[in-house]
């Protein structure tokens, strides 16, 4: 399998730093812009895209291994996609979405208990998203 990472010394790439501890992404911020040439773009107050024409994966590696954000590399053109699904909701905006949504629709509780067992690990991705 190819390593993502050595997409940063080939070809156009983006690479999306995503944080949900203030301190912790302003760390990641300050030490990509030291580890590589590139143009920010804030997607967010915990968000960003850095578009880089090549760089040192290993440095970017070793800038982001300690920290505790994710962080994406993919290369620049045709990247915008038009839907994501991830059960991280929680991790990144400390809300279950689902969860908000059954409220509006009347089956909070429902829909809460299923969350709550993926969140024990008794249902697989796949399964809670169906079920819910």
């Amino acid at each position: 399998m190819r390593d993502a990472m050595s997409e940063l010394s080939t070809i156009p790439t983006v690479l999306t730093v995503v944080g949900a501890n203030p301190d912790a992404y302003a760390q990641a911020v300050s030490r990509v812009e030291a580890a590589l040439s590139s143009r920010r773009e804030g997607l967010g107050p915990l968000a960003a895209d850095f578009f880089v024409d090549g760089g040192d994966k290993e440095s970017v590696k070793a800038a982001l291994a300690d920290l505790a954000v994710d962080f994406a590399i993919q290369p620049a053109a045709g990247r915008r996609k038009g839907l994501l699904i991830a059960d991280m909701d929680s991790t990144i905006i400390n809300v279950e979405c689902l969860d908000e949504l059954a409220d509006f629709a009347g089956v909070k509780a429902q829909v809460s208990e299923i969350t709550e067992r993926a969140m024990r690990g008794e249902l697989a991705f796949e399964g809670a998203l169906r079920e819910r």
